[in-house]
């Protein structure tokens, strides 16, 4: 028996890319960064696994999804040869929601469903949605970077935002075994299996860096300070004509703002700063301490620290922004592939930093501790932050 509840939210996940995908004015076969398909691509590859799993896998009928393979395969994101085959966004709109209401009215009918252990167990909803969850924040992210790439020349700051110096406020985190991983339901591939770990004792930064924090490192010229950036920071940085976050602005009056999906607003100074790469955050760092000398040893967490920090509730956070985490995008321990290639993410075992935590445009359905994210450090991604780790420091029974 199909969960009238997980209907509902296919229901609702597929009425939220259709809308997004009409909201859009600007060319939806357009690549606006390097690192992002068009708009167009993310919205057509939710349709394509829809086909592929449902109508393929479990409805064992591949004809419509063997006709768009080309264009929404997994292999084609970063081609950028297909972006003038998408189609129009009419005819995609169109195709999407005749597919959609023909799985609904399907799903909605078990008497027209094969006995199949997805069916039997959900597993193709539950799977379904967090799939198309993930596509749909990725289109959010085209049309937030969209607006980023925008000059907004009429808007004016009412209320400028005031620079503060770097938070060394933090909690500490016991050293001990701790699980890392989804404790149960369906989860992506590169969230399993669960892992038992050791950490050492350390501390983490209770709020992550904010937007009026790292405007203080922008205004003290962090941006031209090398000794603040690694090597690979700095190749970055000389190809860079912008030093401020992706979706900042300033209006005639040289007044900071933001640049969000709607249009032009005005940052709030404690909001979490977002539309940063890896190598600003670890410049930020280094920045910070030299400011502060109890930021002294600081670095961006390990996903590990990130994970505990979360679990075990040592931080306060709120899922606005994606934080970016020191390692590299890596499989588990004994890690085992998925059966259909299209499930695999695929920056697993690349050199990608992992971003962990959540975006205020995440689903609740993917809004767990486990969950990784993963792009390349160079990549000021629209929804990714910062958060600090520091050294253990003294343990309580030395402390005076």
């Amino acid at each position: 028996m199909i969960s009238h509840q997980l209907l509902g939210n296919l229901t609702n996940q597929h009425q939220l890319m259709v809308q997004v995908l009409e909201d859009t004015t600007f060319p939806i076969n357009q690549r606006v960064s390097s690192h992002l398909a068009p708009i167009a691509w993310y919205f057509g590859r939710a349709v394509y696994l829809e086909l592929l799993w449902f109508r393929g896998e479990i409805l064992n009928d591949y004809q419509l999804s063997e006709r768009v393979t080309h264009l929404f395969s997994q292999q084609t994101e970063q081609n950028d040869q297909i972006d003038k085959h998408l189609p129009p966004k009419d005819h995609l709109i169109n195709w999407a929601l005749e597919i959609f209401e023909e799985d609904l009215m399907i799903l909605a009918n078990s008497s027209l469903l094969p006995q199949h252990p997805y069916v039997e167990n959900d597993d193709f909803l539950q799977l379904m949605n967090q799939y198309q969850a993930r596509l749909y924040e990725k289109m959010l992210e085209v049309a937030l970077y969209q607006s980023a790439i925008q000059s907004y020349p009429d808007f004016i700051v009412q209320n400028p935002l005031v620079p503060e110096k770097p938070s060394s406020k933090n909690i500490e985190v016991s050293a001990g075994h701790y699980r890392i991983g989804p404790k149960s339901g369906i989860a992506f591939a590169e969230e399993l299996p669960p892992q038992l770990i050791d950490l050492s004792r350390y501390r983490m930064t209770v709020n992550p860096v904010s937007n009026a924090q790292f405007l203080a490192f922008v205004i003290d010229e962090g941006y031209l300070n090398l000794d603040f950036w690694t090597e690979q920071g700095q190749q970055w940085l000389s190809q860079q004509t912008n030093h401020h976050p992706c979706h900042w602005g300033r209006d005639n009056n040289g007044r900071w703002f933001g640049k969000g999906i709607q249009g032009a607003f005005e940052l709030i100074g404690d909001d979490p700063v977002s539309g940063i790469c890896k190598y600003e955050a670890e410049a930020y760092i280094q920045w910070a301490i030299q400011q502060d000398k109890k930021m002294q040893g600081a670095v961006l967490p390990h996903e590990y620290q990130w994970e505990v920090a979360i679990k075990t509730q040592a931080i306060k956070y709120a899922g606005r922004g994606y934080e970016w985490c020191s390692n590299t995008f890596k499989a588990y321990d004994q890690y085992k592939a998925p059966k259909s290639f299209e499930m695999e993410h695929p920056l697993l075992n690349t050199d990608a930093s992992i971003l962990r935590g959540a975006s205020i445009h995440t689903q609740p359905k993917l809004r767990r501790s486990s969950l990784r994210s993963s792009c390349d450090a160079g990549y000021q991604h629209p929804f990714a932050g910062m958060r600090i780790v520091l050294p253990p420091g003294e343990a309580f029974w030395e402390k005076n």
